[in-house]
């Protein structure tokens, strides 16, 4: 886990959290388990339960669906440029980018270096 990832969880922990992943259920929620992480987050969505993976708007589809939101109020972050910010954008959600490797910027979604330079 980074560094930022619990301080970020903590932090917004009276939000409604969720995960969207391309992985499969089984490992992810291993993972979300084995890292005591798994009470931060209401849902996840996975390939398994959509059939499709990221880009695919049908699984930012599903997650507006489970959290009984439209995609204009979610915020999805990611470090994935284009599966994760830009597919989210085209979603209708607020695209972040996590660009953890310093890559060159990209217009048409919001890019933060870490976690922890998130806020809103």
């Amino acid at each position: 886990m980074f560094p930022d990832a619990l301080p970020f969880l903590e932090q917004f922990k009276s939000k409604r959290l969720a995960i969207l992943t391309n992985g499969q259920r089984d490992q992810q929620d291993m993972k979300l388990q084995k890292t005591g992480i798994d009470h931060y987050f209401e849902f996840v969505v996975t390939v398994d339960d959509v059939g499709v993976g990221k880009p695919h708007p049908k699984i930012f589809d599903k997650a507006c669906q489970l959290a009984g939101l439209r995609p204009d109020q979610i915020t999805y972050i990611g470090d994935n440029l284009q599966k994760d910010a830009l597919a989210a954008a085209q979603a209708g959600m607020n695209g972040v980018w996590l660009n953890r490797n310093g890559k060159s910027p990209r217009a048409g979604v919001s890019e933060i270096k870490s976690l922890a330079d998130f806020s809103q």
